[in-house]
Order: C-alpha cells, then structure tokens, then sequence
C-alpha cells in the first residue's frame, strides 16, 4: 500500500514539476563559494507541496520501519520462539532467542523482496 503511494507520489512529481537549466550569463561574476547551498536552499524553499508530501510520507515509511525492526523482534523472538535474549549462554531459551532473530532477519529480507 504504502509503495503505491509513494510511486504515485513521485509519479505526479515528475508530472509537475518544471526543470530550469542552471546557465551562467556570460561576463556575470564568479559566484561565491556559498552559492551551492544557498541554490539549494532557494530550491527547496521554492518547491511545490507535493515534494514536502513526499518527504513526509518518506519520513513516516521511516518510522514505521524503524517501529517494526525493533519491537517486531523482539516480539517475534520472545512470543514465537519463546527465546530470551538475557538468558544464561548454552541455555535452550538462549539458543530459541538467536534462532527467532534469524528468522526475523530471514523473513525481513524476504519481505524487502517482496
């Protein structure tokens, strides 16, 4: 769902928006070492809404991968595998623990795939 929307995002993005050769006129002067980032600056503060839509919907896909590493682990590995992470070394619960993290990390990348 959320890939949809973002290509979608990006799809209208490139619809609207208008490239502006950047040309220096002949005999203007050097431009200071500054100019990049205050081209940069005036760029993005000239920008339409949609490319700070897309920048938060990035920013929530972000968070919401973020959420999903971290607790969805820990919950697979403590629910599922019934592991612990601070269980004695050698131990059975130690050893579910590792086994829940690389079928996270196996299912993750699985997912990414997909």
């Amino acid at each position: 769902g959320i890939c949809l929307l973002n290509t979608l995002c990006i799809g209208i993005q490139f619809m609207v928006a208008r490239e502006t050769p950047l040309v220096r006129e002949p005999g203007a002067p050097k431009p200071s070492k500054c100019a990049p980032v205050f081209q940069v600056v005036e760029a993005v503060r000239c920008s339409p809404w949609l490319l700070y839509h897309l920048a938060a919907v990035q920013c929530l896909v972000w968070i919401g991968n973020t959420a999903w590493n971290g607790y969805g682990e820990l919950w697979f590995t403590h629910s599922v595998f019934e592991g612990r992470a601070k269980a004695p070394r050698g131990s059975p619960e130690r050893q579910a623990y590792h086994d829940g993290v690389t079928a996270f990390s196996e299912g993750g990348q699985c997912r990414s795939v997909l």
